[in-house]
């Protein structure tokens, strides 16, 4: 049955699918069964929403309250009330009582202060951003109904409450169903001939009736709506009608939100589009993959979501208008001369293109399943492994078709960044930037060279060397590329953040801490703790800079890139006098990455300052093997020799190849310090010893 043969029927109104009855008088407060109505918080169209008090528990309710007596109103309250009952999640409202007082039935929720999502939207206009974390936590909801086979069937930002906490809460499941053989031969229409939902928010299955596609798909597309509603101001299909708006839910689809509001994130912007595609197939399939695709959207991973190719929004625009677009294609080719081969050349062209996109958005489901098994595991798990070669395989399938294709060069430079494969990545996003370009790499590239410049910093070699101006001139440029081609402000003050980190002084490592602090409200991201711990070190904030460095240890502990945390985070515990944690986190550290020379060149600095002398001596040489030139190395080294020589009695010829041995170590560190500094003037001391030691 279409929408407009309901409404010449009298089965639905022009109006509002909602209504009900009209409006009776305005009840009586006061004393209803146990409980003391004190207030009327809302009404719909068949219910009252009051605040009351339950005086054998001495606590304020919300108590909803049915207004009438038709079996039909009947049946859908006892079957909210039911389902409510079934579930217990914080993101759904918990039923506490039902019952029957006279003629009206009832039930009573928690009394929790907030607004409706819409209204929040109206009042808080909040960005995409929020707005995204908003449905993720309502999805998470969702899918705990989904779970026990309850589907909502009226998802709305109206049916949305938003806690003081700033929490989504699901509520009215007055349309709500238990997904059974008997239930799937219920219909839309109910016997009053009212039609269930709300036209801005209806699936298309729901608009035609199609009963045998309504599942949890149907309410995926429901949060789409509501996502939509809370980047653009509206829902996606508006009109004069309910039959207008019915009728565009089936034939049209959605303009994109970015065409209403710029500033909304490309990401979220196809996630969104996905959830909203007209066949429940190509959807997500469930609440729980939607929250998960918002989850990597906000935590700044790539999303699963692919945008649909342009030749699947032709197929659906010929579906819709099948006769005029037979006359039409037909006519502009011959007015065209191009003949009906460029025109199926074009269709090829079309399909090879979505074979591509199909290819790499397989090839962004292994990298995220790379990118969660990280959590727990090291790169050389056998599972990272195979999903890496899963990835591997479908980008090369995709090169195949579209060589130059930019995004699978991307996609191939994040696998690579994942595993830790730094030389590789960065040949890859190269690559995307040339035949792009694509923005994310010049990130990723910018990020590479901000870790050289940390493990250049460590090694001591001066934030003067050319090979460190070299690598603060390109994290600028691919940084002020990136900034100029994105719009998500978190994305930019992640940005921002690292360019004021290049700068490697005091106010930029400043500026970097409170841009990392306004990035990490907005996004899950484990690096934004990575850096920011970074930072406050550099500044002496050790204490600050432990408990960033831990946030980011702790969602990669067995990842070679953890090696570069604990070096920093040995750091900061042997700053703050705790030696033996510094020495556990080093040698942690160490073998998490055996070829990064600097944790064990800052092992025998806490060796060193313990006068342990023979283990500084030995950390400081292995470094050496793995960084000759690393001026921190050697300036333990040296002085670590120079102390065996005060401290040891040893024959001349022996403490004479010692003392050598300190002096090569540290002449070749006073190379790298300037003379009038501390560390300088240290080692002027101890290479002044040697020297009168060795009749120089």
């Amino acid at each position: 049955m279409k929408p407009e043969d309901l409404i010449q029927k009298g089965m639905l109104r022009d109006t509002d699918l909602e209504g009900g009855p009209p409006a009776m008088e305005e009840p009586k407060l006061g004393a209803f069964g146990r409980y003391i109505l004190l207030e009327e918080l809302g009404r719909g169209g068949a219910a009252n929403v009051y605040r009351a008090l339950d005086p054998l528990l001495n606590r304020e309710v919300a108590l909803k309250r049915l207004r009438f007596g038709d079996p039909e109103m009947e049946a859908r309250f006892l079957r909210e009330a039911e389902l409510l009952a079934k579930l217990s999640h914080s993101g759904v409202m918990p039923v506490f009582d039902f019952g029957r007082e006279g003629d009206s039935h009832y039930y009573t929720m928690p009394l929790a202060p907030g607004l409706s999502l819409d209204r929040w939207l109206a009042v808080a206009r909040p960005p995409a951003r929020e707005a995204a974390q908003i449905i993720k936590l309502a999805a998470e909801a969702l899918a705990h109904a989904h779970d026990r086979g309850i589907l909502h069937r009226d998802i709305k930002s109206a049916n949305i409450l938003i806690s003081q906490e700033g929490n989504p809460v699901l509520g009215d499941f007055g349309l709500g169903r238990i997904e059974s053989a008997e239930a799937a031969d219920e219909a839309r229409v109910t016997k009053s001939g009212e039609i269930m939902g709300t036209p801005g928010y209806m699936a298309p299955e729901l608009a035609w009736g199609d009963l045998k596609k309504v599942d949890a798909r149907t309410d995926v597309y429901g949060l789409g709506a509501t996502l939509y509603e809370a980047m653009t101001g509206q829902p996606p299909f508006v009109g004069n009608t309910s039959m207008e708006v019915l009728q565009r839910v089936i034939r049209e689809e959605p303009k994109r939100p970015r065409k209403f509001a710029p500033k909304v994130p490309a990401d979220l912007e196809v996630i969104c589009l996905k959830a909203l595609e007209k066949e429940p197939d190509r959807r997500y399939a469930s609440a729980r993959d939607l929250a998960d695709d918002l989850g990597r959207f906000l935590a700044g991973e790539p999303i699963r979501a692919r945008r649909s190719s342009p030749v699947y929004r032709l197929r659906r625009f010929v579906s819709r208008h099948r006769a005029v677009t037979a006359v039409s294609v037909a006519g502009l080719a011959v007015a065209a001369g191009i003949g009906l081969f460029a025109l199926f050349l074009a269709v090829d062209t079309g399909a090879r293109r979505r074979r591509v996109t199909d290819h790499l958005e397989l090839a962004a489901r292994h990298a995220a399943a790379i990118n969660d098994l990280l959590h727990t595991q090291p790169e050389s798990d056998p599972d990272v492994e195979r999903q890496a070669k899963l990835a591997f395989e479908e980008i090369d399938k995709a090169m195949a078709i579209e060589p130059d294709n930019a995004d699978a060069h991307f996609l191939r430079g994040r696998v690579h960044s994942l595993r830790f494969e730094k030389d590789e990545a960065r040949r890859s996003y190269e690559l995307a930037i040339q035949k792009g370009p694509v923005a994310r790499a010049y990130l990723e590239r910018a990020l590479l060279d901000c870790q050289d410049l940390v493990v250049l910093r460590a090694a001591g070699t001066g934030a003067s060397s050319a090979r460190t101006e070299e690598l603060r001139a390109g994290v600028h440029r691919d940084l002020t590329d990136f900034m100029a081609l994105m719009s998500d402000p978190p994305e930019l003050e992640f940005a921002k953040a690292l360019l004021e980190f290049s700068k490697l002084d005091t106010a930029g490592f400043t500026a970097a801490v409170l841009s990392l602090d306004a990035y990490a409200q907005h996004a899950r991201d484990w690096r934004a703790y990575f850096w920011k711990g970074f930072a406050e070190l550099e500044l002496g904030h050790s204490g600050p800079a432990r408990d960033s460095l831990k946030m980011a240890r702790d969602s990669r502990p067995r990842c070679r890139a953890s090696a570069l945390i604990l070096d920093r985070l040995g750091l900061a515990y042997f700053n703050l006098d705790q030696p033996e944690e510094a020495e556990r986190q080093l040698r942690q550290a160490s073998e998490l990455d055996p070829n990064l020379p600097h944790p064990k060149t800052d092992l025998a600095s806490v060796f060193l300052e313990q006068e342990n002398f023979e283990e500084a001596i030995r950390w400081s040489e292995e470094a050496l093997t793995l960084s000759p030139t690393s001026a921190n190395a050697h300036a333990i080294r040296g002085q670590a020799y120079v102390m065996k020589h005060m401290k040891v009695k040893m024959g001349a010829d022996q403490g004479r190849k010692l003392l050598r041995a300190a002096k090569e170590s540290l002449e070749a560190a006073l190379s790298a310090y300037p003379a009038e500094s501390e560390q300088g003037r240290d080692l002027k001391i101890d290479l002044d010893y040697v020297l009168r030691f060795l009749n120089y």
